[in-house]
């Protein structure tokens, strides 16, 4: 949890990251019913690589707005 409170965004660690360290402590039912394990990883690269460039157009967006007013 302490990973996640770095002060520096890119120092944080990602939502797999996340999900692969906690997932040794997962019972076999969650494993049954989670998205995460039903995705190949091909499928789970392809969702985070959207998820980031999401994020990064939204953010120049902002940014884009902030530098006009």
């Amino acid at each position: 949890m302490t990973l996640c409170w770095q002060y520096n965004p890119k120092l944080r660690p990602t939502f797999l990251h996340l999900v692969e360290l906690l997932e040794k402590d997962v019972s076999d039912a969650y494993k049954k019913r989670s998205y995460y394990h039903s995705l190949t990883s091909d499928q789970l690269n392809d969702l985070a690589q959207a998820q980031t460039k999401g994020h990064h157009k939204s953010r120049h967006k902002a940014e884009t707005v902030e530098s006009q007013a």
